[in-house]
Protein backbone atom coordinates (compact mmCIF):
# COMPACT_ATOMS: atom_id res chain seq x y z
CA UNK A 1 0.00 0.00 0.00
CA UNK A 2 1.31 3.19 -1.16
CA UNK A 3 1.39 5.52 2.44
CA UNK A 4 0.54 9.07 1.93
CA UNK A 5 3.09 11.88 2.62
CA UNK A 6 2.08 13.19 5.29
CA UNK A 7 4.40 14.96 7.91
CA UNK A 8 4.39 12.36 10.45
CA UNK A 9 4.73 9.38 7.80
CA UNK A 10 7.97 11.16 6.67
CA UNK A 11 9.19 11.32 9.97
CA UNK A 12 8.58 8.08 11.01
CA UNK A 13 10.06 6.49 7.36
CA UNK A 14 13.25 8.76 8.34
CA UNK A 15 13.47 6.80 11.46
CA UNK A 16 12.15 3.40 10.35
CA UNK A 17 9.74 2.96 12.27
CA UNK A 18 6.77 0.33 11.75
CA UNK A 19 3.17 2.44 11.25
CA UNK A 20 -0.18 2.46 9.24
CA UNK A 21 -1.92 5.45 8.21
CA UNK A 22 -5.71 4.82 8.47
CA UNK A 23 -7.73 6.63 5.84
CA UNK A 24 -10.62 7.55 7.52
CA UNK A 25 -14.35 7.57 6.10
CA UNK A 26 -15.32 10.59 8.24
CA UNK A 27 -12.56 13.37 8.80
CA UNK A 28 -11.28 13.00 12.72
CA UNK A 29 -13.06 15.87 14.37
CA UNK A 30 -16.61 15.63 15.97
CA UNK A 31 -16.84 11.87 15.67
CA UNK A 32 -16.93 8.59 17.39
CA UNK A 33 -13.83 6.58 18.24
CA UNK A 34 -15.71 3.78 16.81
CA UNK A 35 -15.94 5.50 13.35
CA UNK A 36 -12.88 6.57 13.55
CA UNK A 37 -10.09 2.96 13.69
CA UNK A 38 -10.24 -0.11 13.95
CA UNK A 39 -9.56 -0.87 17.66
CA UNK A 40 -11.15 1.94 19.56
CA UNK A 41 -10.11 0.49 23.04
CA UNK A 42 -6.54 1.58 22.21
CA UNK A 43 -6.85 4.91 21.04
CA UNK A 44 -5.70 7.84 22.30
CA UNK A 45 -6.26 11.39 22.43
CA UNK A 46 -3.83 14.20 22.46
CA UNK A 47 -4.81 17.57 24.40
CA UNK A 48 -3.45 20.82 24.55
CA UNK A 49 -3.49 22.67 27.57
CA UNK A 50 -2.83 25.90 28.57
CA UNK A 51 -1.62 27.03 32.14
CA UNK A 52 -1.95 30.77 33.92
CA UNK A 53 1.33 31.42 32.81
CA UNK A 54 0.67 30.51 29.51
CA UNK A 55 2.70 27.56 29.11
CA UNK A 56 1.49 24.94 26.98
CA UNK A 57 1.53 21.14 27.63
CA UNK A 58 0.42 18.17 25.58
CA UNK A 59 -1.48 15.72 27.20
CA UNK A 60 -2.56 11.73 25.46
CA UNK A 61 -4.76 9.72 27.17
CA UNK A 62 -7.34 6.94 25.87
CA UNK A 63 -10.15 8.36 23.80
CA UNK A 64 -12.82 7.39 26.06
CA UNK A 65 -11.01 8.95 29.28
CA UNK A 66 -11.44 11.83 30.87
CA UNK A 67 -8.57 14.29 32.17
CA UNK A 68 -8.43 15.21 35.61
CA UNK A 69 -7.54 18.58 35.68
CA UNK A 70 -6.42 18.60 39.55
CA UNK A 71 -4.10 15.82 38.65
CA UNK A 72 -2.22 17.92 35.63
CA UNK A 73 -2.09 20.94 38.00
CA UNK A 74 0.08 18.57 40.77
CA UNK A 75 1.95 17.89 37.42
CA UNK A 76 2.58 21.07 35.87
CA UNK A 77 2.18 23.10 38.91
CA UNK A 78 -0.65 25.91 37.67
CA UNK A 79 -4.42 25.20 36.78
CA UNK A 80 -4.45 24.50 32.76
CA UNK A 81 -7.57 25.02 30.53
CA UNK A 82 -7.75 23.76 27.16
CA UNK A 83 -6.24 25.43 24.35
CA UNK A 84 -8.04 27.42 22.12
CA UNK A 85 -8.67 26.94 18.47
CA UNK A 86 -5.99 29.91 17.85
CA UNK A 87 -3.94 28.55 20.33
CA UNK A 88 -4.08 25.15 18.63
CA UNK A 89 -3.13 26.68 15.17
CA UNK A 90 -0.15 28.55 16.82
CA UNK A 91 1.22 24.90 17.17
CA UNK A 92 0.87 23.58 13.98
CA UNK A 93 -2.83 22.06 14.63
CA UNK A 94 -6.67 22.42 13.85
CA UNK A 95 -8.87 20.80 16.40
CA UNK A 96 -8.47 16.93 16.28
CA UNK A 97 -5.44 16.50 14.69
CA UNK A 98 -3.29 16.74 17.40
CA UNK A 99 -0.12 14.11 16.87
CA UNK A 100 1.51 12.98 20.04
CA UNK A 101 4.65 12.21 17.33
CA UNK A 102 4.74 15.78 16.10
CA UNK A 103 3.68 18.00 18.88
CA UNK A 104 6.34 20.27 20.35
CA UNK A 105 5.96 20.76 23.58
CA UNK A 106 6.23 18.81 26.91
CA UNK A 107 4.14 15.18 26.35
CA UNK A 108 2.98 13.65 29.53
CA UNK A 109 1.14 10.09 28.37
CA UNK A 110 -1.43 8.70 30.77
CA UNK A 111 0.32 4.95 32.01
CA UNK A 112 -2.66 3.01 30.24
CA UNK A 113 -0.69 3.03 27.11
CA UNK A 114 1.46 0.64 28.64
CA UNK A 115 -1.75 -1.75 28.42
CA UNK A 116 -1.09 -1.91 24.67
CA UNK A 117 1.78 -3.49 22.15
CA UNK A 118 0.08 -0.86 19.43
CA UNK A 119 -1.83 2.43 19.61
CA UNK A 120 -4.20 4.73 17.48
CA UNK A 121 -3.95 8.21 17.67
CA UNK A 122 -4.44 11.85 15.46
CA UNK A 123 -1.37 12.11 12.33
CA UNK A 124 -1.29 15.54 12.20
CA UNK A 125 -4.18 15.21 9.25
CA UNK A 126 -7.84 15.46 9.72
CA UNK A 127 -8.06 12.81 7.12
CA UNK A 128 -6.26 10.40 8.82
CA UNK A 129 -5.36 8.10 11.53
CA UNK A 130 -1.87 6.71 12.92
CA UNK A 131 -1.30 3.23 14.32
CA UNK A 132 2.27 2.67 15.69
CA UNK A 133 3.78 0.27 18.72
CA UNK A 134 3.96 2.11 22.05
CA UNK A 135 6.94 1.24 22.05
CA UNK A 136 8.23 3.29 19.38
CA UNK A 137 6.96 6.81 20.83
CA UNK A 138 10.13 6.86 22.34
CA UNK A 139 11.75 6.99 19.32
CA UNK A 140 10.28 9.57 17.95
CA UNK A 141 10.09 12.07 21.12
CA UNK A 142 10.31 12.07 24.97
CA UNK A 143 7.57 11.82 27.12
CA UNK A 144 6.87 10.99 30.77
CA UNK A 145 4.26 8.82 31.75
CA UNK A 146 1.36 10.14 34.30
CA UNK A 147 -1.91 8.73 35.77
CA UNK A 148 -4.30 11.58 34.19
CA UNK A 149 -7.50 9.97 34.21
CA UNK A 150 -10.64 10.79 35.84
CA UNK A 151 -12.23 8.43 37.52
Amino acid sequence: MLKPKIKVAKILDKLKIEYNLIKLKTRGRNVGCKELFKDPESTFKTIVLVDKKGKRYAFSIKLDRMIDFSKVKDIVGNKVRLAKKEELKEEGFEPGEVCPALVKLPLFVDKELMEFEWFNCGSGDLAYGLEMQVKDLKKVRDYKLVDVKRF
